[in-house]
């Protein structure tokens, strides 16, 4: 059941009661306000006395990524050493309590021997102990537990495994960003996992719309990082991270992290940026132009196998193309001349494709 009673409700009763009032800022008080700056305990990614999420699909790397993000905050490192282009990605330290329902100490040593932590790293873990997000004992004595650690970040793993709610159910799952708060008023900050929509793959949405459960756990996400994953090579995983929220500021551009093992240890190194839809395109219609000037004139298919070789998808040309064709600078070749242009390369007579070049 629901905790009916909640803080909200027994301030409002306080203000009813005269005991206590809102505050109410006039426009020029407000504006006349000396706010700080958000501080970051992962700069960009996870705001301080907030709630993170990281989001994906079962088996994206969410708790790798966790597990290499509390150590580099454990130590007060650069999440990633060899990014050197901006100020992302700084922490600060700060001591780290994991908290995991889904798997026994012995899994959780094996995965983090793998990342090399130094001796004395400030983690300490907390696993298969049984612990319920939605007893209210229990959040106690973890609250308690960590003070006295001086824990400043708790990462759950994962948030569904931690509770009992509907997370379907708004008022339910405002309970769990209720729960969750406690912990955020007291000056811990939280991270959890969780998963995706199993249709979020195919799905067009924005990928923080495509969290499992209430728009009231998307509401109450202070930050959200939705992840893929895919093998690029026999020992390395491409992981490409979009920050689909950020309430304190500008959100993070998305960028790609490669993981890779070797000997049995894990490293995961930033990858540069991810190209948007227009940047691809971009660079494939600058890329059809050089070419053209190259060739002269060309089957689209032709262009197609050079540009995918240069990493471009066959869609992000066939756009480019397009775009080049309404544009006005790249045309067909009429019948006579596609004919002549054939006979003089040499190509083969592909009846219904079109040779195009650019125009003069």
């Amino acid at each position: 059941m629901i905790k009916k009673d909640t803080e909200f409700d027994k301030l409002k009763r306080k203000v009813e009661r005269g005991l206590e009032k809102w505050e109410i800022l006039s426009s020029d008080e407000l504006l006349s306000k000396d706010f700080p700056d958000p501080v970051f305990i992962t700069d960009k990614l996870i705001p301080m006395e907030g709630i993170m999420v990281v989001a994906g699909d079962p088996n994206s790397f969410k708790s790798w990524l966790m597990l290499w993000i509390i150590k580099a905050v454990a130590l007060g490192d650069k999440l990633f050493p060899n990014e050197q282009g901006t100020d992302f990605f700084k922490t600060l330290a700060t001591p780290i309590l994991w908290v995991d329902e889904e798997v026994i100490s012995k899994e959780i040593a094996r995965r983090w021997k793998k990342l090399s932590p130094p001796k004395g790293t400030n983690v300490n873990f907390m696993a298969s102990q049984g612990f319920r997000l939605d007893n209210a004992q229990d959040r106690t004595k973890l609250l308690k537990q960590a003070k006295d650690k001086g824990v400043g970040l708790i990462v759950f793993d994962s948030l569904r495994s931690i509770h009992s709610y509907n997370e379907n159910n708004s008022q339910e799952a405002q309970a769990i960003i209720n729960h969750l708060h406690e912990f955020t008023r007291a000056g811990i900050t939280i991270m959890c996992s969780h998963h995706q929509r199993k249709e979020a793959r195919f799905s067009s949405k924005d990928p923080g719309q495509r969290l499992r459960g209430s728009t009231a756990l998307w509401a109450g996400f202070n930050s959200t990082l939705s992840i893929t994953a895919s093998q690029i090579g026999a020992h390395e995983i491409e992981i490409i991270v979009i920050q689909s929220k950020l309430k304190e500021g500008e959100k993070t551009p998305s960028f790609k992290l490669i993981f890779s093992e070797f000997d049995g240890k894990i490293n995961v190194e930033w990858a540069g940026p991810v190209e948007s839809k227009i940047m691809k395109e971009e660079r494939a219609i600058k890329a059809i132009k050089e070419f053209l000037q190259t060739e002269d004139s060309s089957y689209e298919s032709e262009i197609i196998t050079a540009l995918t070789a240069q990493g471009l998808a066959a869609r992000t040309i066939n756009r480019a193309v397009k775009a080049l064709r309404e544009s006005g600078e790249i045309e067909y070749l009429n019948e006579e001349e596609a004919s002549q242009e054939r006979i003089a390369k040499g190509l083969p007579d592909k009846s219904r494709a079109k040779l195009f070049r650019l125009k003069e």
